[in-house]
């Protein structure tokens, strides 16, 4: 292995021959941010996605560019908010997609396929 310019370790796994970008987290925990980025672009929400973990971290931080359309058809099935109704009758596209993001509902729901996802990726629980 080699450490990468941004302080990663880069492991290349001969069996497999495979790269593996491992992180160190602030409290000295490894994690995969291949594994996550590989398990986690699965999301039906998701449209592109970016991992980041280092040492100043606690956590890793994904970064996620949502689908609109995905989240939009959630919205129209969607009965967990009065909020959501009001967006299914703004007529301006970029601004319903705001509105829709602003949800909490929305927002929950966004995540919800990350923790199964991560649970049947096998993922453990900083990533």
């Amino acid at each position: 292995g080699k450490f990468t310019q941004d302080g990663c370790i880069q492991i290349i796994d001969q069996k497999k021959n495979k790269n593996l970008v491992i992180a160190i987290l602030k409290g000295g925990e490894y994690v995969d941010v291949d594994a996550m980025e590989t398990a986690y672009v699965a999301s039906p929400y998701v449209s592109a996605l970016c991992v980041i973990a280092n040492n100043d971290l606690n956590k890793p931080l994904p970064i996620v560019i949502v689908d609109k359309d995905a989240l939009r058809q959630w919205a129209t099935t969607a009965t967990t908010s009065l909020d959501i109704a009001q967006t299914k009758s703004d007529n301006d596209s970029n601004n319903n997609i705001h509105n829709i993001a602003d949800i909490n509902a929305a927002r929950k729901e966004v995540i919800r396929p990350f923790i199964e996802i991560g649970k049947e990726a096998g993922l453990r629980k900083p990533e």
